[in-house]
């Protein structure tokens, strides 16, 4: 086999194996990137959501405080008591006799 045969198979061995040494730097490299970017977005999508989740406790909780605070609504949950009215009074006792 000729010498400069010799040399250009070394020259191209050497230039696939340099080649694929980048190559797989490159993409070990890139994978890295793209798991801290996705830890990354992730971490500011759940402390947005706890955020806004946060947001939407505190409105009902103070929709609550102003509800209860408020007797005509409270007032307005309780069942009416028919037992001063003298037509259901009537019905009742029909009904047990």
């Amino acid at each position: 086999m000729k010498m400069s045969l010799k040399i250009i198979f070394l020259f191209s061995a050497l230039a696939v194996a340099v080649t694929l040494t980048f190559s797989l730097l490159s993409y070990q490299s890139n994978l890295n990137n793209l798991y801290e970017n996705t830890y990354t977005s992730l971490n500011a999508m759940a402390s947005m959501m706890q955020t806004e989740i946060e947001q939407y406790i505190e409105l009902m909780e103070y929709s609550m405080e102003e509800l209860t605070s408020n007797m005509e609504f409270m007032d307005s949950l309780y069942v009416i008591d028919h037992t001063e009215d003298p037509l259901f009074s009537a019905e009742i006792e029909g009904a047990q006799t």
